[in-house]
């Protein structure tokens, strides 16, 4: 209040001082409500629901059904309250990055992506190294125990389900 006062409200200084702050700094880590991670899977990965997406189930399953909560105060904004269902959202990336929901199909430019590139498509980032590395020894260790899911293909379908469950998403 004092920054905004002594700048009549000037923009930058007040987010000077928010970004600087111990509080910013050592801030809980947020995790996004079921339906905002639903919403932005498929928007990161280019998909136009049809008619026959069911939305509904899914939602349910990670606890956030529109205008079912029933205070007055909305789903809880804290990652406590959804830290402790993670199964479905894994579940739902899973099978949309298989193209077994009906109604979400997957854009075509998702096939055109590269594996190298994919953290920044879709987190904006690259991995460090030693998530990059755990990552590459999942796909691999899926691949020996799969002969069949051992493509190009399948590591992406993979790497776009792990990158769609990971914290920065």
């Amino acid at each position: 209040a004092a920054i905004f006062l002594a700048t009549d409200g000037a923009i930058k200084p007040m987010l000077r001082k928010i970004f600087l702050s111990n509080a910013f700094a050592t801030a809980e880590p947020k995790l996004k409500r079921p339906y905002s991670y639903f919403i932005s899977t498929l928007r990161v990965l280019g998909i136009r629901p049809t008619a026959e997406a069911n939305f509904g189930s899914w939602l349910q399953q990670m606890g956030q059904v529109p205008f079912s909560w029933p205070a007055p105060n909305g789903y809880p904004d804290v990652s406590a309250a959804w830290s402790n269902n993670l199964l479905p959202r894994w579940n739902f990336a899973l099978a949309l990055t298989q193209q077994q929901l009906p109604g979400m199909p997957l854009s075509r430019a998702l096939r055109s992506w590269r594996l190298a590139d994919l953290a920044s498509l879709i987190l904006g980032h690259p991995l460090n190294e030693q998530t990059h590395t755990t990552y590459s020894d999942l796909a691999d260790s899926f691949a020996a125990q799969n002969p069949e899911a051992a493509t190009d293909e399948f590591r992406l379908i993979l790497w776009t389900a792990l990158l769609l469950i990971h914290p920065d998403f």
